[in-house]
C-alpha cells in the first residue's frame, strides 16, 4: 500500500497504528529478519483459539515461537498493539460476497459471517471491540457492508446506523449461542421443564400460555436479522412514501 501523506503527517501517528495499516517504514536491506509480525500474530491466533486470552501473553506467544518474549517487542510494543494486530487478523479470512445479491441477503450473508467468525473465535466476545482500534481488514469488511447496500434506496447516514446494529446483533446472537451451549451442562437449563415444575400457572399465565404453544423465547435462530431486514424494508418503503408526499 502507498502512503502519499506527507513525511510531518506521518510522524504523527503511532507507530502501532502504522504496523498495523501495513505503513510502517520499508526495512533496510539485509539478511531477512527470522521473527516478523505477521508470524508473531499468527502464532498468537492459535493460541488465542486454543487456550482463550487467558492463554495469550507476549511469554507464551515467545514460547510458541521458540524466541523470548524481549524479542517479540522488537517488532511489537506491548500486548495492547498484539491484541490490535490479532483481532484485524480474524477479519483478513472473511470472504467476498458476491456483488450479484441484492440487499437482504448480501446483509445476511454479511452478518451471518461475522456471527460464524466470532463462534470460530469465540475469545472475542471477551474483547471491548468498540474500542479496539480499527484496522484495514476490519475497514474492508464494513466497506463490504455498505457495498451490499448500494442499491438500498437510503441516506448514507441510515446504512451507516444499519452497520452498527447488525455488528451488535452478531455480538449478541454469538453471545447466545456460546451461553446456551455452556448451559447445556446445567440441569435445570430447560426452561420449559423448569417453569412447570416449579411455578404457578396462575402466577405465570402468559409464561405458561407461550410454553403451551412451543415458543419459548430461548434459542439463537434467524428470527433477529430477519426482523432487523424487515424493518429496514419497512423504513425504505416509508421514506420513498415521504418523498411523493
Amino acid at each position: 500500500m502507498n502512503d502519499d501523506r506527507a513525511p510531518e503527517a506521518r510522524s504523527e501517528l503511532d507507530e502501532a497504528m502504522l504496523r498495523l495499516w501495513g505503513l510502517e517504514a520499508t526495512r533496510r536491506r539485509g539478511p531477512k529478519p527470522a521473527l516478523n509480525v505477521q508470524m508473531i500474530v499468527d502464532a498468537t491466533l492459535e493460541l488465542a483459539d486454543t487456550q482463550g486470552l487467558a492463554g495469550v501473553s507476549m511469554a507464551s506467544v515467545g514460547a510458541a515461537l521458540h524466541c523470548t518474549s524481549m524479542a517479540l517487542y522488537r517488532h511489537i510494543a506491548s500486548k495492547d498493539e498484539l491484541i490490535t494486530l490479532l483481532v484485524d487478523r480474524v477479519a483478513a479470512d472473511e470472504p467476498a460476497i458476491a456483488e450479484r445479491l441484492g440487499w437482504r441477503e448480501g446483509l445476511r450473508r454479511w452478518t451471518q459471517i461475522q456471527i460464524d467468525d466470532v463462534l470460530a473465535h469465540s475469545w472475542l466476545l471477551d474483547l471491548p471491540l468498540a474500542s479496539i482500534p480499527l484496522g484495514p481488514h476490519r475497514a474492508r469488511w464494513i466497506d463490504q457492508g455498505f457495498a451490499v447496500m448500494r442499491t438500498l434506496d437510503l441516506p448514507m447516514a441510515d446504512k451507516g446506523q444499519i452497520i452498527a446494529l447488525l455488528s451488535q446483533h452478531v455480538l449478541a446472537e454469538a453471545r447466545a449461542h456460546v451461553e446456551i451451549h455452556n448451559a447445556a451442562r446445567n440441569p435445570y437449563s430447560d426452561l420449559g421443564q423448569l417453569i412447570h415444575r416449579m411455578a404457578d400457572p396462575e402466577d405465570l399465565p402468559h409464561l405458561f400460555a407461550a410454553f403451551a404453544e412451543g415458543s419459548t423465547g430461548a434459542g439463537p435462530d434467524a428470527f433477529g436479522i430477519e426482523l432487523i431486514l424487515d424493518g429496514i424494508a419497512v423504513r425504505v418503503r416509508q421514506k420513498q412514501r415521504d418523498r411523493k408526499v
